[in-house]
């Protein structure tokens, strides 16, 4: 399990290709996807490639303390990876991961978030 990054601000965690964890330390709840870029521009609009963060540690925690239940969701979502279209989206997403900048948050509707707009 590795921290790939933040969607919207919210820890995302990779257990493996296909299953994914967002944890709110805020909210101190957890959340699994599938995939996480299925739900960009969707659920979500922003999302920040990144290893570290400063909740890490709480987030883990929680992950602990929850993981009997996200493990049963996690099970119940791998049947999924038999899709013709999972292929296609795992594809999709790891060609989206490896284009994005470490550390800089991109919106799904207006791009990278730092970039100041050209005045013409």
């Amino acid at each position: 399990m590795k921290l790939i990054g933040k969607m919207d601000g919210v820890p995302v965690f990779e257990i493996e290709e296909g299953k994914y964890v967002t944890v709110n330390p805020d909210t101190e709840s957890c959340k699994v996807l599938w995939s996480w870029y299925a739900v960009l521009g969707r659920w979500c609009d922003t999302f920040e490639k990144c290893t570290e963060c400063e909740e890490e540690e709480a987030c883990l925690h929680l992950i602990e303390r929850n993981k009997e239940e996200l493990a049963e969701h996690l099970n119940s979502i791998g049947k999924q990876s038999e899709a013709d279209d999972f292929r296609k989206w795992m594809d999709a997403q790891r060609d989206f991961y490896e284009w994005l900048e470490p550390n800089r948050e991109y919106d799904y509707l207006v791009g990278y978030t730092d970039e100041e707009e050209d005045e013409d």
